[in-house]
């Protein structure tokens, strides 16, 4: 199946949220979507000059997620990083990646950084396999840095 990946619309940002919503609730049994206030509005939310916000659509329907938002100077931060649980595991995650880097180098910024939570392996092995270097880790998240050479 072939993934078409787009910039987030007004259209599909419902159905962006809630696929990293349903990936949250996979990882985090007691989650609650107070605590993430930009899934409420997702589209306002990432729509902003330094923002990029792609989704990845099968047949027009959402199955990917990925977003980078400006952090300082010449950092982006990459951020809702989801693919839909029956499309995993088919490379969709490291193309709306590639996409999102791209992106960020082309529009001069050098640095990439991200987390994600200690206990979350699969997405600790993910970083790791596209040459995020472990900068930092405190008692619940590690953090990742991606740098243009």
């Amino acid at each position: 199946m072939v993934l078409k990946i787009k910039l987030l619309s007004k259209e599909n940002a419902l159905s962006a949220a809630q696929l990293i919503e349903a990936g949250l609730k996979e990882y985090f049994p007691n989650y609650e979507s107070k605590y993430n206030f930009d899934l409420l509005s997702l589209y306002d939310y990432y729509n902003e000059p330094q923002n990029i916000f792609f989704i990845g659509l099968i047949d027009d329907i959402v199955v990917a997620t990925g977003g980078i938002i400006w952090e300082k100077d010449n950092t982006v931060r990459i951020v809702r990083m989801s693919v839909k649980k029956e499309y995993r595991r088919e490379g969709y995650a490291s193309m709306i990646l590639r996409a999102l880097e791209k992106k960020a180098f082309d529009q001069g910024y050098k640095i990439i950084v991200l987390e994600t939570t200690k206990t979350w392996q699969e997405a600790i092995s993910f970083y790791k396999k596209n040459n995020y270097k472990i900068t930092d880790s405190d008692i619940n998240d590690i953090h990742f840095k991606k740098s243009v050479v």
